[in-house]
């Protein structure tokens, strides 16, 4: 809210409302009994920059209660710095513009304020330096958006932001989603009990135990996955960049010039395997993975089939149901069939599906017979994995 203040002829000071601000405008004109209060829109792009200021139709009761209509009140254009020009359309109507940051002229000062600091657009760049500096050790301290403002913006002036916050809002999103839709049949369960206690009571059945239980334990881990997306982003010494790709093998990756930068490569649509993908981003956040360079080549370290089946665990909290193929089981059916054709261990190999409907299922040993395809003998992970 804006405040005027005056002093009155008694000596006693006075405060007027001027302005209420809201995240899509604002409104002023208040306690006017010639015309009702005006309310004003912003006409944002893709950056959160204010393009347009446009008034809503307001009633002047002075003359009959007479509605003016609407009417476009400022428009600005832009520098890819963020330096506003106008195209006549009152430019000091009010200041707040690229990025929807107030732009402060008063002194000639011409600077945006971003909380932790002030960006002068002239020149495109901070006037203090970043306190994040040590992340971006290649990027001037005082650099905007690590030099791309056509694409990246900076909400705090603190760290510099892209299309990964929307990323990581639609996968909290599918997280809240699925998190409910389970809870959902929860309450489906417990209004529809399928069995009657000592005392003839409604009660759930065995059965209905379990699945209310398996169900409370993937909405718990879906919680869990909520709290450490939170802690990778609050992490000092990595940053992470999501990359959903077309097609292709999913996995994390460092820069071999920087190993604090993390991508996590997922399968695009693909919410569990980017669930999945993000979990070992979190590992890497508590130390349970790393990244070392050798002759420019990374590697991964502290690695261990326990940490797949962290992952794999959370995959199916947010999927509910995983197939897929493994090596027959010694003993079984298929293996018999494939010894008696002389297939165990060869190319032709004709693997056993699977279905994941339960967390308890994914071990380690589980995740050893995973194979590549329903044909041969190409293990998912390498049997040297500890």
């Amino acid at each position: 809210m804006e405040y005027s203040s005056a002093v009155n002829t008694a000596g006693t000071k006075t405060h007027t409302l001027l302005r209420v601000h809201n995240p899509e405008g604002y409104s002023d004109n208040f306690n006017n009994s010639f015309m009702s209060t005006y309310f004003y829109y912003f006409r944002r792009d893709h950056l959160g920059n204010t393009r347009e200021v446009w008034r809503a139709p307001f009633i002047v009761y002075a003359y009959g209660n007479r509605t003016d209509p609407a009417m476009v009140m400022q428009r600005t254009q832009y520098y890819p710095s963020g330096l506003p020009w106008s195209e006549g359309l009152v430019p000091d109507y009010q200041p707040y513009k690229y990025n929807g940051k107030e732009f402060v002229e008063m002194n000639g000062l011409d600077t945006y304020d971003y909380g932790w600091r002030g960006m002068y657009p002239a020149i495109c760049r901070f006037n203090t330096v970043d306190p994040m500096a040590e992340k971006y050790y290649s990027i001037s301290p005082y650099a905007y958006c690590g030099n791309n403002p056509i694409n990246l913006t900076d909400p705090t002036g603190c760290v510099w932001d892209s299309t990964q916050t929307a990323m990581v809002q639609q996968m909290n999103t599918n997280i809240t989603n699925q998190s409910t839709a389970s809870n959902n049949q929860i309450a489906q369960i417990n209004a529809n009990p399928g069995a009657v206690d000592a005392n003839g009571n409604p009660v759930l059945s065995a059965a209905q135990q379990a699945q209310v239980s398996e169900l409370q334990f993937r909405v718990n881990d879906l919680t869990a996955a909520s709290a450490e997306i939170a802690t990778m982003g609050a992490d000092q010494n990595h940053y992470y960049t999501l990359n959903p790709m077309a097609a292709g093998d999913p996995q994390i990756t460092a820069d071999p010039n920087n190993i604090s930068n993390v991508t996590i490569n997922y399968l695009q649509g693909d919410v569990g395997n980017q669930l999945h993908e993000v979990k070992h981003g979190y590992q890497v956040t508590t130390g349970n993975l790393g990244f070392a360079v050798n002759n420019g080549q990374i590697s991964v370290t502290n690695y261990d089939m326990g940490d797949e089946v962290q992952t794999w665990t959370r995959q199916y909290s947010y999927t509910g149901l995983m197939t897929g193929n493994q090596a027959p089981a010694v003993g079984s059916q298929q293996y018999q069939l494939n010894t008696l054709g002389g297939f165990t261990g060869t190319a032709n190999q004709i693997n056993s599906q699977y279905s994941i409907t339960n967390h308890s299922q994914i071990t380690i040993p589980f995740l050893r017979g995973v194979t590549v395809g329903a044909l041969g003998n190409q293990r998912l992970y390498n049997p040297k994995i500890p």
